[in-house]
């Protein structure tokens, strides 16, 4: 067994469905000294440990090292090996600020964030240390303080400036997550790719309140492939991007891994907690806009979830044009 001093430091701020899975799963190897950074808010929450149930059932309880991150930074400490950035997308901006006294030059940042495109705003501060990667985990919370874990998925991970050491070092970290990892070239791709997977899930689960299964029944299945389609020709004409792998595909693939799942989006709204509509469907919606397309379907989702949000006070419906629909 490695020595404390062997042991490489990782740090997973978010307290999450993912970022709790993430941490987890590393503090069962020996390899390393895992910490979960946390505002103050969720400091009580957290503190009182987590039930894990893994992809074989068994059952676990786990209770995280925590680093409390205020709204200035995390205080100064020895660097991290990696720090994994596991918010929201609407939070990444604030988080990368949390961390800067934890990365030194050696640091891998890594960003797993939906929509488009994180890794972007995450090279804009770190530059070449930032890392992406598009995970196709399955987890989801099944209670304030129980998480089910039913696959730990796929890991694509790269940067803008290609295999650099720091991606090796992330791909090693998820690897050891228990994740089938892929060191990819170049990734924005697949991250374009996430997000016509999450701009088809994530909105029609919510909405309806029903785990990632459903969608693969009639008439569920035809919306589905209606909205991937429509998706796919944004990216692809607004993005300039050729996709790695049949949208479509991806999709079902996803949702047959998951099929129990509650996706991301659902348990937001379930749990009085603002959506990443505003970074996936109303996203593709503007982005069509932009470029002298329609995108009806993602519009007409962003609405949908944007009108819950407002129904449940989560948003003022005035800044998003709602109101206009009451008049």
């Amino acid at each position: 067994m490695k020595g404390f001093e062997d042991m490489s430091r990782v740090l997973v701020v978010g307290p999450g469905a993912v970022g709790i899975a993430l941490a987890y799963r590393l503090t069962l190897s020996s390899r390393y000294d895992v910490y979960l950074g946390v505002a103050e808010r969720h400091l009580n929450y957290v503190g009182k440990g987590f039930e894990i149930e893994d992809p074989r059932g068994f059952e676990s309880y786990f209770r995280p090292q925590r680093i409390l991150l205020t709204d200035r930074e995390v205080p100064r400490m020895e660097p991290f090996d990696v720090v994994i950035l596991a918010t929201k997308m609407h939070d990444l901006e604030k988080a990368l600020a949390f961390v800067r006294n934890v990365v030194g030059i050696d640091t891998s940042v890594v960003t797993v964030q939906n929509g488009w495109n994180p890794h972007r705003v995450c090279v804009g501060v770190y530059g070449f240390r930032a890392v992406h990667a598009v995970l196709t985990m399955g987890v989801s919370k099944v209670g304030r303080n129980r998480l089910r874990i039913a696959s730990f998925g796929e890991a694509y991970v790269g940067s803008l400036y290609g295999v650099t050491r720091y991606v090796v070092s992330a791909s090693t970290v998820l690897k050891d997550a228990g994740m089938d990892v892929h060191i990819v070239e170049d990734v924005e791709p697949w991250i374009a790719l996430k997000l016509i997977v999450n701009a088809a899930i994530n909105a029609l689960t919510a909405i309806l309140r029903v785990p990632n299964g459903a969608l693969l029944s009639e008439p569920l299945t035809k919306l589905l492939s209606d909205v991937v389609d429509e998706t796919r020709i944004v990216v692809e004409k607004c993005f300039g991007i050729s996709l790695p792998l049949n949208p479509v595909n991806a999709v079902i693939r996803v949702i047959e891994e998951t099929a129990s799942n509650r996706s991301s989006m659902l348990q937001d709204l379930e749990e009085g907690r603002k959506s990443e509509i505003d970074y996936l469907n109303c996203l593709v919606s503007e982005v069509a806009k932009g470029c002298g397309l329609e995108a009806k379907l993602n519009k007409a989702l962003c609405i949908i979830v944007r009108w819950l949000e407002v129904a449940k006070g989560l948003r003022d419906g005035s800044d998003y044009g709602v109101d206009s629909f009451r008049r």
